[in-house]
């Protein structure tokens, strides 16, 4: 796939935490004009709300400092260390909160807060002994250990809310109750100002008065994390990995116009049709000819980083020489409208094929919506009595589509079928089309427009759902579309070939996640900076605590980071440093399901990718010193059963999949069967990675991911995980044809 088959326009994103709304503070380290200095002291810490809440402090002794460069180097911060801010805020009672703060602490033993509330108590920080997370009626919700190192932390503060670092999910708040930001609040010690210091660099803090969705949440964080350069630090299947999110205006060859009968294609993505900041012209892309044109246009504009054209509802129109069909037809909109009454101004049409007969949709009459109205059919569809309701929402962009034909009408937001009718109608032409008006004289849209397509016949099912995954991926609605959606989870894509460089955002389009399958007991996952960091420790993502430690404490040592040209980190080892890690619990005799994800950097001979402790019976292998390397698998060394997985070139990537139960032990080279070996009755035992179980077996590896389950998984769920892991690491164009996730990242 080419450079040129994938067009990137704006992100889905946030410039400014602002546009969620209900913000209540924000203050933000690198606007250095909120900031009062006394030489690098801090006396105040001016807020970006809007609500003037700005925080201070006038003895000198306790005052932050400012650097230019004191997060991670690069950014500006404040550094606390037995300092704080304060005020006294008043009016600010709610029962929701989310909390966003960027910091970089350097100690994990101490209590510390970072905020505090005096009435109500509402405490962000870390208390000794229990770990990190929020504070409220009396209880301790933790994330997790306390950890040292660049966080984005984000706690969403309601019954049943999340407490999440660096965008992954590691607590939950049983019971939050109603409080008031009353009296005394401090930023970096305990209200009383005499205790419970932090330690650490603070780059901005973000709250906001209400219980932000996932969706806001994570826009959030990816603006924070880009922000502060740590895009990194995200999870895979992270939106902010994801939503980046290339337009789709042409991949591997796939456009609306694939789908034949279109007779208009308005794109507001694409800003060689516009023609001026003030539209007076909006080109056609159907290859009709109807481009739009108005002396009174709309203005071009963005909405959440996205471009549209937005309607001023009072004045601003655009008219086009299309019309349609009165029997069959289908009208396609991307739009956000700012009001949903009419009382002809506002919110009250975007398509208009009206002088007196009509076609609208949706239409908006007086004070209640009425969807998709006709004068072609019966009274149960015209203005007065309409059913067709479309159901657009004010808060975001909505994808709706009209479905008509003589005999079945129907409407569709997100995917998602709102309303239906069964109405015949009458054979005619329509009057040509009026956008955001009627007429260019009334009944003004009021919103923000990013595209519209008009067929001139009812697509099928199967058309619309490729429309509504290509309309959703490009304007970053996919988690709007609903579960069974055929381009949730995958954008709508039609290859010609098995690609074989896949950009990296597309590689994590999906949204499966391996501890979605039940059992697993062991994710080490290299490419993930939150987890492995070449230090003492490599973090278990499975949820198990199954650490990974050093193998044998005193003479080998730990592997260290390297990257890989596809941009992810790996675990380097190197046989002549004798980096070994081991388990930090026991992995099963039997039931158990194994992946890995490795390459060979050089040819050492004999030595592990993996073995178990107690006996040697679960073992990955080499024995070789020249490429290519035959990489093998047994469970069985008495009998012997020793089974070639593959022949792996330098510095190749390969995958590794197999199950060991009872008297059998298949095993699979990227999805591909490559033999069944007998088993070995062993024992529970803690395992190793690139050594043997004691001073030997030292290989040059690099590794990706291992990943064990405590059960043997079925054939869908082995797959779905080599899916995943084969397009995390670009190693899709090995799976086997029949694959089902050859061509597609597996849903979750």
């Amino acid at each position: 796939m080419s450079a040129a088959q994938i067009r990137a326009t704006n992100i889905r994103s946030i410039s400014s935490p602002l546009e969620i709304g209900t913000c209540a503070l924000w203050f933000d380290a690198s606007d250095l004009s909120t900031i009062s200095l006394s030489g690098s002291s801090v006396t105040q810490w001016n807020d970006k709300s809007g609500n003037g809440r700005n925080f201070s402090n006038t003895t000198g002794l306790r005052q932050p400092t400012y650097s230019a460069t004191g997060f991670n180097g690069l950014y500006p911060a404040l550094t606390f260390s037995g300092s704080y801010l304060t005020r006294t805020i008043t009016g600010t009672s709610s029962s929701l909160y989310t909390a966003f703060l960027v910091v970089d602490p350097n100690n994990t033993t101490l209590g510390q807060y970072l905020f505090d509330a005096q009435t109500g108590r509402f405490v962000v920080g870390q208390k000794e002994a229990i770990g990190t997370g929020v504070f409220n009626g009396g209880t301790w919700f933790t994330v997790g250990p306390a950890q040292t190192g660049l966080q984005i932390y984000s706690f969403v503060c309601t019954n049943g809310g999340g407490l999440f670092r660096n965008g992954v999910r590691f607590g939950t708040i049983g019971s939050f109750g109603g409080l008031a930001l009353n009296n005394a609040v401090s930023i970096g010690s305990r209200f009383s100002l005499d205790s419970e210091f932090y330690d650490g660099e603070m780059a901005e803090f973000i709250l906001f008065n209400s219980a932000l969705s996932d969706g806001n949440r994570q826009l959030v964080e990816y603006y924070l994390a880009t922000k502060w350069g740590m895009l990194s630090f995200l999870p895979f299947n992270h939106p902010g990995k994801i939503l980046p999110s290339m337009s789709f205006n042409n991949l591997s060859g796939f456009s609306p116009m694939m789908i034949p009968g279109s007779t208009l294609w308005l794109d507001a993505a694409d800003s060689s049709t516009l023609t001026g900041s003030t539209v007076t012209t909006w080109r056609d892309k159907s290859g009709a000819g109807n481009n739009a044109t108005s002396p009174a246009g709309p203005t071009q504009s963005t909405y959440l980083g996205y471009p549209v054209v937005s309607f001023n509802g009072t004045s601003q129109y655009m008219t086009s020489a299309n019309t349609v069909p009165t029997q069959t037809h289908t009208l396609i909109a991307v739009h956000r409208p700012e009001v949903l009454n009419g009382f002809y101004q506002g919110n009250t049409s975007l398509f208009r094929y009206q002088i007196s007969d009509y076609v609208v949709f949706p239409y908006m009459f007086e004070t209640s919506p009425k969807g998709y109205i006709t004068n072609f059919g019966s009274t149960a569809i015209n203005f007065q009595n309409s059913t067709l309701l479309e159901n657009s929402i004010t808060t975001d962009l909505n994808i709706i589509i009209a479905v008509i034909r003589s005999g079945s009408q129907r409407i569709f937001k997100n995917g998602t079928l709102q309303n239906s009718a069964t109405s015949a109608l009458t054979t005619a032409t329509t009057n040509t089309l009026n956008i955001g008006s009627l007429g260019g004289s009334s009944e003004f849209y009021q919103g923000s427009l990013g595209e519209m397509i008009v067929y001139r016949y009812d697509i099928s099912d199967s058309a619309r759902e490729q429309i509504e995954g290509y309309l959703a991926w490009k304007w970053g609605l996919q988690a709007s579309l609903p579960a069974n959606h055929p381009y949730r989870n995958a954008r709508i894509f039609i290859p010609t070939a098995v690609p074989t460089s896949i950009p990296l955002a597309i590689k994590m389009a999906s949204s499966f996640v391996p501890t979605s399958i039940s059992g697993m007991i062991l994710w080490l996952d290299a490419a993930d900076p939150a987890v492995f960091t070449g230090g003492s420790t490599w973090t278990d993502k499975s949820g198990t605590n199954n650490t990974g430690i050093n193998g044998i404490p005193g003479i080998s040592t730990m592997p260290s980071v390297t990257k890989w040209s596809n941009g992810f980190n790996a675990a380097r080892f190197v046989a002549g440093s004798k980096n070994s890690v081991r388990t930090t619990n026991t992995i099963p005799n039997l039931n158990v399901s194994y992946f890995i994800v490795a390459r060979i950097t050089a040819a050492v001979g004999y030595g592990f990718f993996l073995i178990n402790n107690v006996d040697g019976q679960r073992q990955v292998y080499m024995n070789t010193t020249s490429f290519p390397v035959a990489v093998g698998a047994t469970c069985d060394t008495i009998t012997p059963s020793l089974i070639t997985i593959t022949s792996v070139n330098q510095n190749v990537p390969f995958l590794y999949s197999s199950t060991v139960a009872s008297g059998s032990f298949p095993v699979y080279s990227s999805g591909n069967l490559s033999g069944v070996g007998s088993v070995r009755t062993s024992s529970s035992s803690t395992h190793y990675f690139g050594s043997a179980n004691g001073d030997s077996g030292y290989l040059s590896i690099d590794v990706g991911d291992i990943m064990i389950y405590n059960t043997v998984l079925n054939t869908t769920q082995r797959q779905s995980v080599e899916g995943y892991l084969a397009w995390k690491w670009g190693l899709q164009a090995n799976l086997p044809a029949n694959h089902p996730f050859k061509l597609f990242p597996p849903p979750p």
